[in-house]
């Protein structure tokens, strides 16, 4: 067996690795069997063992700064499973990596491809419904141009849930480097509708988007509101909070 170092302590099996707790302390195993750090340096058998734990470090790595690049969103709520769902997501993207050698493939390369692309377009990092699903209607989202957009919008079709009245729209644009971890993060200001309010279209883009490096990833945040004698309460529960990319 092996010792897990760092901050974070992970338990569950992820690349054929076990990572569990014994006795308060913090363990990686091959899955189906144990064995020892020495082995997994040296032993031919252990070969794969290396190459998944090499992978999935630098998952873990990809996780932590992308978490870093999008934090003032990320700090509007709270989600425990974020972190599991970021890692099973890189991990993803990094398989798309057709390019590297087992052992070696990495999220930065496996962005590239339109299957890596694909698996962040569209992605909820919320682990409610969709974006799509709570507004009722179709949007579009413009990189350098208009941003997220509803040139019909209609206030009906929205899912309300019980008790709010209010709905807020807050758009992002960000660029991230996956290989060097370079980022940058620019939001617009938020909008907050009233439930009876008219309103036919929304138009919502950052103060700029960004250039330079990395990929292009445009984002929605969703929350709902209830007023009380004239202060607005943000519902808090997972399914009324929605953060998607709409754009990649």
């Amino acid at each position: 067996m092996a010792r897990q170092k760092g901050l974070l302590i992970i338990e569950g099996t992820i690349g054929g690795l076990n990572f569990y707790l014994r006795k308060g302390e913090p363990l990686v195993r091959a899955a189906g069997g144990g064995f020892t750090a020495e082995a997994i340096r040296k032993s031919p058998s252990m070969e794969r063992t290396r190459e998944n734990y090499s992978e999935f470090s630098g998952c873990m790595k990809t996780v932590k700064h992308f978490k870093m690049a999008m934090v003032s969103f990320l700090r509007l709520f709270k989600d425990g499973t974020m972190h599991q769902r970021l890692v099973s997501l890189m991990t993803q993207i990094k398989d798309s990596d057709v390019v590297s050698t087992r052992g070696s493939r990495h999220v930065g390369q496996g962005v590239l491809t339109e299957a890596g692309k694909a698996l962040l377009r569209g992605y909820v990092y919320t682990p409610g419904p969709t974006l799509e699903y709570v507004l009722g209607q179709p949007y579009s989202f413009q990189w350098d141009g208009v941003g997220f957009s509803i040139p019909n919008f209609s206030m009906k079709a929205v899912r309300f849930p019980k008790g709010a009245t209010h709905l807020e729209l807050q758009v992002a644009a960000m660029r991230f480097e996956f290989s060097t971890y370079a980022s940058a993060f620019v939001t617009g200001e938020p909008l907050v509708l009233g439930k009876n309010e008219v309103i036919s279209s929304i138009a919502l883009a950052p103060t700029s988007f960004p250039d330079g490096e990395g990929t292009a990833i445009g984002l929605v945040f969703l929350r709902f509101y209830q007023e009380v004698n004239g202060v607005r309460h943000a519902f808090k529960e997972e399914k009324y909070v929605v953060m998607e990319g709409v754009f990649v």
